[in-house]
């Protein structure tokens, strides 16, 4: 399946991502990407048939713009991230400028696409969608879809997340898999150091991650 296509196909056509994304292009330079539930779970609800419909739009913007200018109707707020949020009514879009997305920022690293999905706390996370180009990006997010695992992408960043929500980590895994029809990877103080497969397996590919960083 070309998962590019489909969900172009899908994506391009509701009305929603259209307002969303013009508002978006409207106040950024550079690329735009779409990343979060309104890839992730919509992907999903294309491929399996779960049904995730998802209209929360998280865009990363290559480029802020001084001013932020929105159509008649609409509020700005920011998230608990910290990042602007765009609303109307039930339509809300997080606006994330890459330069100041929090992994990159904790890490002094360059600001690209590839280091912002190193830094997702879980795999399905890993991905994005290239709004000019149309297609999907994120090796690791894909593998996570096609073998439908919730896993620890980032450990560090993971447990910022499940700090922020005042979840025990393992406890917000179980509940994403859960939400998603997937199969929820556990994660313990052990994990990383681990000689079974899944944690040798996991360390190895973070590390060769980093090195290529």
């Amino acid at each position: 399946m070309d998962m590019s296509k489909v969900f172009s196909e899908y994506i391009e056509g509701e009305e929603n991502y259209k307002i969303a994304y013009d508002i978006v292009r409207q106040n950024s330079k550079g690329n735009v990407w779409l990343i979060g539930g309104g890839l992730s779970r919509n992907l999903n609800e294309l491929i399996y048939g779960t049904v995730q419909h998802s209209f929360d739009f998280d865009f990363v913007v290559e480029e802020s713009v001084d001013d932020i200018n929105l159509p008649e109707g609409w509020s700005m707020r920011k998230n608990k991230s910290g990042y602007f949020r765009f609303v109307k009514g039930d339509l809300e879009i997080d606006y994330i400028p890459l330069k100041d997305a929090g992994f990159i920022v904790r890490n002094n690293l360059k600001p690209t696409v590839e280091n912002l999905l190193i830094g997702t706390p879980f795999t399905i996370q890993a991905l994005a969608y290239d709004c000019e180009t149309k297609k999907i990006i994120g090796d690791v997010g894909i593998d996570a879809l096609k073998k439908k695992f919730f896993e620890i992408n980032n450990l560090d960043e993971a447990k910022i997340l499940a700090k922020r929500k005042d979840v025990e980590l393992n406890d917000l895994i179980l509940k994403k898999a859960e939400s998603m029809g997937f199969k929820g990877v556990i994660c313990d103080e052990e994990f990383i150091t681990s000689e079974n497969t899944l944690g040798k397996d996991w360390k190895n590919k973070m590390d060769k991650r980093w090195n290529n960083l």
